[in-house]
């Protein structure tokens, strides 16, 4: 899963971007290439925490890029709107892994569930994503979306 991951980086980003301009008035006038460097370099840290289950770094990354925002004048409220374009290219990305039928799929679902709601284990190897997998019946149900 993780070498999947790296390969769809570029097509989340590419929705990030689309999202975060259809949602978020201030994203409206920031340069193609300026919001496709932020969305992917953003998009890499996300995969990253994904795979290694280290928050810091994506932690930091979010706390500066609001702080820049707002200081840039982007708004309390479209601030507030900044997860929904992030989630939807999530998803929309692990639909075609569903689709695929993508071994370790469940785990790295699970780990972007713990990272929205700031409950993320950090697992003692990294790339370990298969020990945050903690329903039982739906590996027995559908085990080629879990890892080991």
């Amino acid at each position: 899963m993780d070498a999947w991951l790296l390969e769809h980086v570029d097509s989340m980003a590419d929705l990030l971007a689309q999202g975060l301009r259809e949602r978020v008035v201030f994203y409206r006038d920031v340069s193609d290439e300026a919001l496709r460097v932020a969305t992917r370099t953003f998009i890499e840290i996300v995969v990253a925490a994904l795979r290694t289950g280290d928050l810091d770094a994506l932690l930091d990354a979010g706390h500066k890029n609001l702080e820049r925002r707002f200081g840039q004048g982007l708004s309390v409220e479209e601030g507030m709107q900044f997860t929904e374009p992030l989630r939807g290219a999530f998803f929309a990305v692990m639909r075609s892994a569903f689709e695929g039928r993508i071994e370790g799929l469940y785990d790295v679902i699970l780990a972007a569930n713990r990272i929205g709601y700031g409950s993320f284990p950090r697992p003692k190897s990294s790339g370990n994503l298969a020990k945050l997998a903690t329903r039982r019946t739906l590996k027995e149900d559908t085990p080629w979306l879990v890892r080991g």
